[in-house]
């Protein structure tokens, strides 16, 4: 017996169905091609009289949905239907004020730093079925960080832009996710959180002062996340040295129900500032 992949959340594990290869999905596929051959045929050999033709049409008919549903299209390529996502976030700042001092990362963010200041932050994370992604604050208290640093982040990646502010403002600033002079490299592949990841590392100038940016970022492969798994940004001082250090490391991952829409709309109000160049 065939043993297929059930793509709704949670219902292959209840069913106690494995996820087929895709060599697997070929062979489905090609059955499904020949069955309906095979009957045509027959139908037109007038082996199938009256009704009975028209049963055989839907009987196939039946199978060729029923195994699109189950995740596989005519083709025999596998169908990846969107999903919402919630989880966690941690933001890693060393003060580097006077110096970064001597700090070293892992898979999980910076584990020892040589100075006293080191700033964390928390963010809860949710990705709704467009691909959209909302980040919000929730330690510390907004009251008690640097103006600098906003309490939600509208990450829309299939558009390519960022859209920050604070629910108790009254601006937003717009900016693209990638800056457009941004160089990319790959990156060694990494497992994290039990998901195969891409590496990337862009470089690029910031205009304002500047600074030379380096981005290192870690996407899951084989679901549709968007956010990065893991990201850090350098930032380099052409008389300093590096100047900045941001560590994003999610801590949590796991599909969601479906999210109320406003989660991902900016609220009504705010004006927008664009930053277009880096």
């Amino acid at each position: 017996m065939w043993r297929t992949e059930i793509r709704h959340p949670g219902l292959g594990k209840f069913l106690g169905i494995r996820a087929a290869t895709k060599d697997e999905a070929e062979l489905r596929a090609a059955w499904v091609e020949k069955a309906w051959d095979e009957q045509r045929q027959r139908v037109q050999l007038g082996k199938y009289p009256g009704q009975t033709t028209a049963m055989v049409f839907r009987m196939l008919m039946a199978a060729a949905v029923w195994l699109s549903w189950l995740g596989y299209s005519a083709n025999g390529q596998t169908k990846t239907p969107n999903s919402f996502w919630i989880g966690q976030q941690e933001v890693s700042v060393p003060g580097c004020q006077q110096e970064c001092g001597l700090f070293e990362i892992n898979g999980k963010g910076i584990k020892r730093y040589s100075n006293d200041t080191l700033s964390r932050y928390i963010y809860d994370v949710y990705q709704n079925d467009k691909g959209i992604v909302r980040r919000e604050l929730v330690s510390p208290r907004r009251s008690g960080i640097s103006e600098q640093v906003l309490g939600v982040e509208l990450v829309d990646y299939p558009q390519g832009y960022v859209m920050a502010f604070d629910l108790s403002g009254s601006q937003a600033v717009h900016r693209p996710v990638v800056f457009p002079d941004a160089a990319s490299t790959p990156l060694d592949s990494r497992e994290i959180l039990g998901f195969k990841c891409i590496g990337t590392q862009r470089k690029w100038v910031q205009q304002r002062n500047q600074y030379r940016l380096k981005q290192e970022t870690w996407t899951a492969t084989k679901i549709d996340f968007r956010e990065p798994l893991f990201q850090v940004v350098y930032a380099y001082d052409p008389s300093r040295g590096l100047v900045s250090v941001e560590v994003r490391a999610m801590r949590s991952l796991k599909v969601s129900p479906p999210l109320e829409p406003f989660l991902f709309k900016l609220p009504t109000g705010y004006r927008i500032v664009e930053l277009n160049a880096p």
